[in-house]
């Protein structure tokens, strides 16, 4: 049996919004103090740092990913609400079609609003790290400038985004509900 494509996605979601928020923060951090490029340059260039530092970065990125996700889930629903059908409740609904199909639909609906929700946190982490960097690159002030205004608009609309995600996945699950009811009728 192989691996489901859904666990694929989810890991490699988490994992790419942690790897962006981790250059988020070290934007901000090298912007803060300019020596850390230096160090980090100097151990990246020895023989042991890929081993050493290439399974643990990923399975930071994925956990701060995960946060990441976590966060933004919870900054959420506490700015638009809580779902009128919470998660679990969803499942169960949905489950009693005995459709193996609409339960993935389901599954990837939720994926993709918490994929949105948790990127959004990404580009609002890599906008201020630009900022940041305004005092090491004053020649392209202009430039970082644009591009952390950027970064933090893709942040707000992929926000909005995730919330209206969320919505269809509450639209999908309320039409299910009311056509079992019909048919029970």
């Amino acid at each position: 049996m192989g691996i489901p494509w859904n666990t694929i996605q989810g890991f490699a979601g988490a994992t790419g919004i942690g790897a962006i928020c981790i250059l988020g923060f070290y934007l901000i951090i090298d912007g803060s103090n300019s020596k850390i490029y230096h160090y980090l340059n100097t151990y990246a260039k020895t023989p042991s740092w890929t081993l050493l530092a290439s399974i643990p970065s990923l399975a930071i990125a994925y956990i701060v990913g995960l946060y990441a996700i976590f966060l933004s889930s919870s900054i959420s629903s506490f700015a638009f609400g809580t779902p009128d059908i919470d998660q679990v409740e969803r499942i169960m609904i949905v489950s009693q079609t005995k459709n193996d199909l609409l339960l993935k639909h389901l599954f990837s609906l939720d994926q993709k609003a918490e994929l949105l929700n948790g990127s959004s946190l990404a580009f609002l982490l890599i906008g201020i790290g630009s900022f940041f960097k305004i005092k090491n690159l004053p020649n392209l002030k202009t430039v970082i400038r644009i591009c952390g205004i950027i970064a933090i608009s893709i942040s707000i609309s992929v926000f909005c985004f995730g919330n209206i995600a969320s919505i269809d996945t509450q639209y999908f699950v309320k039409k299910i509900q009311s056509s079992i009811q019909l048919i029970k009728k």
